[in-house]
């Protein structure tokens, strides 16, 4: 089956208010809250006995500005005093599992440990639902992503691994295909695009360019050109190839698109 972004986190209603009087979020999926200026209470009312293994449902709690609340709905914000709240639902696979991970509610995380929070949620709740806004915003995420890895491969590695020797290893194998993450990206929402212009064969000539075409005869080939670390290169060059032809067809439906009458 083909990545599908929506399913895994997708920016739902979004809230973006300088509330005079509780403000209350329903619906599904997880709410997350920036309090960018003055102060409110966050709550979640109890609806009844709590289910064994349940979140730990907290007395209201006050939130400075700069701060995030992170809770499922219901999910009400009083403010004290004047008070600017954003506010952006997500849902799909991985929001509800790290719903699922909260052991509290509401959940705050202090601003100091999330300095990118304002630019992340502005960005989530400016941006118009459309195709190419949603690419931009993959290939953002990818790109912070590979900067991220590419500087801090072995302190990353070291998380998992205390050998010095397997970490530097596991630092080059990440720093080479993490690569692929900005072709990645791009080439997903366009594969997901084609299908949804009903242009089965660029979809799938791009689906299988990605994975059974090339990776196979690939893998042998820089195996033994580049032992140890040619495998490495296999997913960034097939993902790289498989963008480019994706464009082609993209550039030729907009061809024959803007030429038909």
């Amino acid at each position: 089956m083909l990545f599908d972004w929506n399913a895994v986190a997708a920016p739902g209603q979004v809230q973006d208010v300088q509330p005079c009087a509780p403000l209350t979020l329903t619906g599904d999926g997880l709410w997350v809250c920036l309090v960018s200026s003055g102060r409110c209470t966050a709550s979640v009312p109890s609806a009844g006995p709590l289910p064994a293994g349940a979140a730990l449902l907290l007395p209201p709690q006050s939130v400075p500005a700069g701060h995030l609340v992170l809770s499922r709905a219901p999910l009400v914000l009083e403010p004290e005093g004047s008070c600017h709240l954003l506010c952006v639902q997500l849902t799909g696979q991985a929001s509800a599992q790290f719903l699922a991970g909260l052991h509290e509610l509401p959940f705050l995380a202090r601003g100091e440990t999330c300095p990118a929070a304002a630019a992340l949620l502005g960005r989530l709740a400016a941006e118009a639902d459309t195709p190419r806004s949603r690419a931009a915003s993959q290939l953002a995420f990818a790109l912070l992503c590979l900067v991220t890895f590419e500087l801090f491969a072995p302190q990353l590695a070291s998380l998992f691994i205390d050998d010095p020797a397997t970490i530097h290893y596991s630092a080059g194998f990440l720093r080479r295909m993490v690569i692929a993450m900005p072709m990645m990206s791009l080439c997903y929402p366009m594969i997901i695009q084609f299908q949804a212009m009903g242009k089965a064969r660029e979809s799938l000539v791009c689906s299988i360019l990605r994975k059974g075409v090339l990776d196979i005869p690939l893998l042998f080939l820089l195996d033994t050109w580049l032992p140890l670390y040619g495998c490495m290169w296999v997913q960034p060059i097939v993902d790289t190839i498989s963008l480019i032809v994706a464009i082609g067809f993209y550039r030729a439906l907009r061809r024959r698109e803007d030429a038909s009458p």
